[in-house]
């Protein structure tokens, strides 16, 4: 029983770091579309300071989590993750539930932290060790 507790009290309680290498200047959200391709998401953009070289990792935003990319420029550093909107399948509905048996079951991931809609979650590698670091506040444009 002992082992049970342990396991399911280690599951939800990551720890955040306090004190990053870095420190985040600004956090936006935006929706975007691309027509030519027909699909939609949001974008989120994290711009940070820091002296440090940091191996940033992945974001969880909005129930889903994606790779970030990293970018600089002349004036600032950015971090950027990018979320498609869930592509809707086309489903079989039929008064003969065996038919509907070709419809593919849904993959739900749980997401492994609480968060607000103006929260987000980053991962980052620190000398071989993966951090969390959790951001509040960020802005809809």
């Amino acid at each position: 029983m002992l082992l049970v507790i342990l396991a399911f009290s280690k599951c939800g309680s990551a720890k955040f770091d306090k004190n990053p290498p870095f420190q985040i200047t600004s956090a936006v959200v935006q929706n975007w579309y691309d027509e030519q391709q027909g699909i939609q998401g949001k974008s989120l953009k994290i711009t940070y300071t820091s002296n440090k070289m940091i191996q940033f990792d992945s974001v969880f935003f909005d129930k889903r989590s994606t790779d970030l990319q990293v970018k600089h420029t002349n004036e600032s550093k950015l971090v950027l993750g990018y979320f498609k909107s869930k592509e809707k399948q086309d489903l079989i509905l039929d008064e003969n539930p065996v038919k509907e048996f070709q419809n593919a079951v849904p993959i739900l991931k749980e997401m492994p932290f609480q968060l607000k809609d103006n929260e987000a979650v980053i991962s980052y590698r620190i000398k071989g060790k993966k951090k969390y670091f959790k951001i509040i506040g960020i802005e809809k444009e």
